[in-house]
This record gives C-alpha cells, structure tokens and sequence, in this order.
C-alpha cells in the first residue's frame, strides 16, 4: 500500500459523504420502504444522479476509509444489497442490467463482504456467482475458439481480460486469496 496522511483520510472522508444522496427502496427482507443513501459520482456541476454502482462504490471507499458501523453505511449497505436482489428504484434485476455489471458487483461485492450479515453475503454470492457462471464462455460463439472467459455486455467495447479478470477477483472474495478481501 502507499501512506495516506490522516488529513488525506479526513479530506476524502468528508468528500464522500458530501456526495451523499438519498434513495429509496425496499428491503428484499420485510417488503417496507426505508431511505437509504447512494453517493454521486462528483460534486462538480451540482448533478445529483447515482446509481446502484455508486452506492456500491462509495460504500467500499468508506470502508476502505475505516468506516463501517455507522449510519450512513449502514444505510448504504442495505441500499447496495436491496440492488443487488432486485430491489431499489433503479436495481434492474439485481445490477446485472445496468450499463456495467461487472464493475458495479466488483464493489457491490466487495461491500457487501466486509460490511453485511453472513447470511445477506451467502444470499448475494450465491446470486451473483450463478449469474457469473452462466457467463462463462466454454467456446466462444464468435470464432469457435476455445473459450475460457467470461462473457461481457455487447455493447461494450471492454475486453475479454477485463471481464475475466473481475469475474474471477468476485468469485475469489470468499475464499480471502487476496489480503485487501480478507475480513
């Protein structure tokens, strides 16, 4: 790793949670609605649009920032899991519909891993490995080759190494191969 001044820590701590937003959804546990929080992409211009990607990604960046029994990601992390089981004003089907899939489950799961329930991380694993598999390319269509990459969106121009190398970064997380995953 590279040494962050605690000033840096603090400085960007207060960044994202000056880029809070709140959303709601419901939770795929009791049906009610709650409130939650998402984080925008940017402050710049003022725009207020978020994600089910970037409540993923923000909850992972604080807990990178030693954040994690606190309100705000508490919140934040049911949000991020209610997306990532269906729920959510803009979870379409659980995040594997949105414009990118891989990038918004590297944080999704990276989030989820290190801040929810045991039982919410099995739920989400399971979930997203078995959606993972089916995109698993054995021989791949386009040029009878032989496969051995996961499948990416067709309107992206991302490369198999991209896809692949997310897919497997995912599914590794349980198994803690890599520190920055372990618990």
């Amino acid at each position: 790793g590279i040494k962050v001044s605690a000033d840096g820590m603090l400085k960007a701590l207060q960044y994202i949670y000056l880029s809070r937003v709140a959303v709601d959804y419901t939770d795929p546990d009791d049906g009610a609605q709650h409130k939650g929080w998402s984080f925008r992409y940017s402050l710049q211009g003022g725009a207020t649009h978020t994600s089910f990607a970037l409540a993923a990604a923000g909850t992972s960046v604080l807990h990178g920032l030693s954040e994690y029994d606190t309100t705000v990601v508490n919140e934040a992390l049911n949000y991020v899991y209610a997306c990532s089981m269906g729920y959510g004003e803009d979870a379409r089907r659980g995040g594997w519909n949105e414009g990118f899939p891989y990038y918004t489950h590297l944080y999704a799961s990276q989030a989820i891993y290190h801040g929810s329930t045991d039982r919410r991380w099995r739920n989400y694993y399971k979930k997203t490995a078995n959606w993972l598999r089916s995109q698993f390319m054995w021989i791949d269509a386009a040029d009878h080759s032989k496969g051995g990459h996961f499948a990416g969106a067709i309107d992206r121009p991302y490369s198999k190494t991209y896809y692949t190398s997310i897919a497997c970064l995912i599914l590794q997380i349980p198994y803690e191969y890599l520190p920055i995953y372990q618990r």
